[in-house]
């Protein structure tokens, strides 16, 4: 059984929280916002995350989650979609089943899709509420090399402004240096965005990665955790052009660990619950 959350935002220097609750305002759209102004200015934004900053960097680079919990793919700023998800199979909030089932993403929450700011604020605000019950790990998309060519950067400029969009953008950035890269589940389940490529043998090296941690300044451990793509081989190819190591179906990795199962956001096109 998932433990509730015994930690909430009362927890987090946020004077704003209980006048203007983002997740609460954001959890009662049903459809994306017409209106393109965003509605947190960077006072408001600058309180989110330096909150859930707070939260994450107290975490371990991989962290230890207990079933029953619901595990979710790429976002990339489908708002819309999030939402009808929440709708489908159940919302994070005290009148729903964040009492008794963990929520877990897998990453890329924003580029491509035009509500990318709806999204990270939402999962934000969801965070530092119930710290001990909603998870976030880093996708490849949250680095800034890559979300100021895929749609982030420019969101943020054309709904606050040049001037505050370029801060939210870079402050938004820095949070995601902090963001666990590995969730394991009841210490047999291995979840992460990309995938366990040729350079990780042992869950250790994962652990060993000490954050803040920018893309660019990262290991080849960690391109493979975010960068990795399945395959039905089974066996590494090095021939083909990639971005990540092609994941190995038979990989060393889960005998050598002792791990059961691999779950990786190409996988998870809707929720998996995990009970």
């Amino acid at each position: 059984m998932a433990s509730s959350s015994s930690s909430n935002s009362a927890n987090y220097d946020m004077p704003w929280v209980e006048k203007y609750r983002p997740s609460k305002v954001l959890l009662e759209l049903e459809t994306p916002p017409v209106r393109r102004q965003f509605f947190l200015d960077c006072n408001e934004i600058a309180d989110l995350c330096d909150s859930a900053e707070r939260i994450f960097s107290s975490e371990p680079t991989v962290i230890q989650l207990k079933a029953p919990i619901k595990i979710f793919g790429d976002l990339h700023g489908q708002f819309g979609d999030l939402m009808r998800l929440f709708d489908e199979y159940g919302s994070p909030s005290t009148a729903a089943d964040i009492a008794y089932i963990d929520y877990l993403f897998l990453g890329d929450y924003v580029d491509r899709g035009q509500h990318s700011l709806e999204t990270i604020s939402l999962l934000l605000a969801l965070k530092v509420e119930y710290p001990n019950n909603v998870h976030l790990i880093r996708g490849n998309h949250e680095a800034a090399d890559i979300n100021a060519l895929f749609g982030f950067r420019i969101e943020c400029i054309e709904r606050m402004g040049e001037r505050d969009g370029i801060w939210t953008w870079h402050r938004i950035n820095r949070l995601f240096n902090w963001l666990p890269l590995v969730a394991l589940i009841e210490k047999k389940i291995i979840c992460m965005h990309g995938g366990i490529g040729c350079s990780i043998n042992h869950l250790e090296q994962i652990e060993n990665i000490q954050r803040p941690i920018i893309m660019e300044a990262g290991s080849i451990v960690l391109m493979d955790l975010l960068w990795s793509d399945p395959t039905e081989n089974d066996s590494m190819d090095d021939n083909e052009p990639k971005s990540g190591a092609k994941l190995a179906i038979q990989c060393s990795f889960f005998v050598e660990s002792q791990r059961s199962c691999f779950v990786q956001t190409t996988t998870t096109p809707f929720p998996i619950p995990f009970w």
